[in-house]
């Protein structure tokens, strides 16, 4: 009876020293939600958009009679609205759908191609803005919802769900990208990708299409949203800084491969900073501020750091040798 006892006690203690097993990708997060919570929580923050195209404009994405529709997210409680450029930028007049159904006029306050973003304002306080998350945090294989107005205005804030596919992808972007294969349609651009605590960590995008491709959804990352509104909101539009240079990958870099090899520099615009710093055609720039660049996504996303008129040190390889250029940057003419 004792040795049944002391066997029994051992496996107790062994059980309490070994670390808790959880089984599935669905297995909860300290502070996470259940999927019908984030909806809840995050669903009185998704708007739908919808105007009229502007007259002379052929746009694709558009449904009967001329109508284009998209997502937005409210960032602020005084109805500042976050969505797509492309949602947005061929409308003749843009009306903002809350998830109560009330609509309102809305007025476009920025725009910028490239990150394809745009902040939208309607005149309407008290409004439930949306938490964001931390980039830091995103893990590949964590649980995402995306909340969205696919394919119909009334089908707007619908939901769908699906896994983090990759962090750090640039698909046909200049910038890095978020993939999922989180269900997204036309109209859900715009919208939210959320993580299990109701928190923004994206802004959707874009999806590949074609034949026997499924699941491959791609947002714009939440720290490149919260960069792109500050510049919004301080500046009007994006403060890009400017080099003056045509630059090329090489061809490791081209097919997703690790490489050192940098950017080659194939063209230098007359009167560029990149001219007037000495920077010439067949240079390959290794490094700005010591930060290795090796794509032009690498590239673009070193540039976040600068404004028009800062100063960056590039590490150069010319004929075989490597020597140091600083550059000051200018504002995109």
């Amino acid at each position: 009876m004792r040795i049944k006892l002391k066997i029994t006690a051992i496996f107790l203690l062994l059980a309490m020293m070994l670390p808790t097993i959880t089984y599935g990708s669905n297995a909860a997060k300290v502070g996470e939600y259940s999927v019908t919570d984030v909806v809840k929580k995050v669903s009185p923050s998704v708007v739908g958009i919808i105007g009229k195209a502007k007259t002379g404009d052929t746009v694709i994405d558009s449904s009967a009679d001329g109508l284009l529709f998209g997502t937005g997210v409210i960032i602020k409680p005084n109805g500042y609205i976050i969505t797509n450029a492309h949602v947005v930028r061929n409308m003749e007049k843009i009306v903002v759908v809350l998830s109560n159904s009330r609509a309102y006029q809305a007025r476009l306050k920025a725009l910028d191609n490239m990150y394809d973003l745009a902040l939208i304002k309607i005149d309407k306080g008290m409004l439930p803005a949306a938490t964001f998350g931390d980039m830091g945090s995103v893990e590949v294989g964590e649980t995402v919802v995306a909340i969205g107005t696919p394919l119909s205005f009334s089908l707007r804030n619908s939901a769908t769900m699906g896994i983090i596919s990759g962090i750090n992808r640039s698909v046909d972007s200049e910038f890095r990208l978020i993939q999922s294969d989180v269900a997204i349609n036309k109209g859900n651009s715009g919208g939210p990708l959320v993580n299990m605590k109701g928190e923004v960590i994206g802004i959707t995008s874009t999806k590949y299409m074609g034949y026997g491709i499924e699941g491959m959804s791609f947002s714009i990352p939440i720290d490149t949203v919260q960069y792109v509104i500050s510049h919004f909101e301080k500046y009007g539009k994006v403060m890009r800084p400017w080099l003056g240079v045509r630059m090329s990958e090489s061809l490791l870099a081209t097919y997703g491969l690790p490489t050192d090899e940098g950017l080659t520099i194939n063209e230098v615009v007359p009167g560029s900073p990149a001219e007037k710093a000495g920077l010439m055609e067949d240079d390959r720039i290794l490094e700005v501020d010591g930060v290795s660049v090796n794509t032009i996504i690498d590239y673009n996303e070193c540039m976040k750091k600068y404004l028009p008129g800062d100063t960056a040190q590039f590490t150069i390889m010319r004929a075989g040798n490597i020597i140091k250029v600083s550059v000051v940057f200018s504002q995109v003419p």
